[in-house]
């Protein structure tokens, strides 16, 4: 479903009264002092504009940080590119690269050497968006993860509200998530208006395709 201006607008006034586990921000904070790479994997192309001011605030606090962004390697649906970074001035703050493919998330079998490298060489990993949730979640990187629940499907696995905020590390969020995996055998689950296999296993090139979880929200655009 997509978002209307009155709805972006809604979102924007409530940012400022969002609520993050503190135990877990001070763990970020924790590991940020001693972290010397960190790889941000950005999401909508929109964004980037306030990814690059919070690169820059981190960049500040955290001189001896050394801060890669991560954008799609072609252009997919609104998905952030090279040429949105360039655009936004992000390529002045941070060094930024492509990840090799122009699928809607991080397929890790699909990144670029250069891409993987990064990530799975990083101190820490920042991922947002459901889209690089989805694809990413148990390949191995352990990354913090924040996005926003805009699905039927993920409220009810998280337990939030719509439109409610998700920040946590990957190793311990499965503490408390139900196996995102999971499906209900015969069950039709269509939660994001897109048609569902019954036991999703990777991303799809169409809606008709296995998905990596049943709320697979992203389709792979063919090379």
């Amino acid at each position: 479903e997509n978002v209307n201006e009155d709805m972006l607008e809604t979102l924007l006034k409530k940012a400022e009264t969002v609520e993050i586990d503190n135990a877990e921000y001070a763990e970020f904070l924790r590991e940020l002092e001693n972290a010397k790479k960190l790889v941000y994997l950005t999401d909508n192309c929109g964004e980037i504009v306030l990814d690059k001011i919070f690169m820059m605030i981190l960049k500040n606090r955290f001189p001896k940080l050394e801060i890669t962004a991560v954008v799609r390697g072609g252009n997919v649906v609104n998905d952030a590119s090279m040429d949105d970074a360039e655009e936004v001035g992000l390529t002045s703050v941070v060094r930024c690269i492509g990840n090799g493919t122009n699928a809607a998330g991080t397929v890790v079998n699909r990144l670029s050497e250069e891409a993987k490298t990064a990530i799975f060489g990083a101190d820490i990993v920042l991922s947002k968006g459901q889209g690089n949730f989805e694809s990413l979640y148990g390949e191995g990187s352990n990354p913090y993860y924040l996005f926003l629940c805009k699905c039927e499907l993920f409220t009810e696995r998280f337990g939030l509200r719509r439109f409610s905020a998700v920040f946590r590390k990957e190793e311990r969020m499965k503490k408390f998530l139900i196996i995102l995996a999971l499906v209900v055998a015969g069950f039709g689950l269509s939660g994001c208006g897109q048609i569902y296999d019954n036991e999703p296993v990777s991303i799809g090139y169409d809606n008709n395709e296995l998905k990596l979880s049943p709320c697979a929200c992203i389709l792979v655009y063919r090379a």
